[in-house]
């Protein structure tokens, strides 16, 4: 059985990325402090704000989804997006392009770390996951 697709025959890879920058939403918490006649009252006022934008994991997901990129995403607690995407050799390069310059909107990429690129037989996750 013939096919058209040119990436049938491309190798797959793994690869494993970790994103710096301003990738993740900030939230900016305000506390305020007032005075009662008889005591001090500590009142906690919450003002959360969120920047507009960013979702990162959201966009690497749905693009590697588009992509038929298989792997996870996650935001990691020192701030970064960190991430594993197995695929044909083409896309995978093409999506690595993409978190290293391109981005979601509103986020700032300094620098992207791809580590552990190897070649596959088979890719061992199904879909394109967010991990929490």
């Amino acid at each position: 059985m013939a096919t058209d697709d040119p990436l049938c025959h491309e190798p797959l890879v793994s690869v494993e990325f970790e994103v710096f920058g301003k990738v993740q939403v900030i939230i900016i918490i305000y506390f305020k402090r007032t005075l009662s006649l008889a005591f001090i009252i500590f009142k906690l006022m919450l003002t959360v704000n969120k920047i507009p934008g960013v979702y990162f994991p959201k966009y690497v997901r749905d693009i590697c989804q588009q992509l038929n990129i298989c792997g996870w995403v996650k935001n990691s607690k020192s701030g970064t997006i960190l991430g594993k995407m197995q695929g044909s050799q083409a896309l995978v390069s093409q999506m690595s392009q993409w978190l290293t310059s391109v981005g979601s909107p509103g986020s700032e990429i300094h620098h992207c770390e791809f580590t552990n690129w190897e070649t596959v037989t088979r890719q061992q996750y199904q879909g394109f996951a967010i991990r929490f």
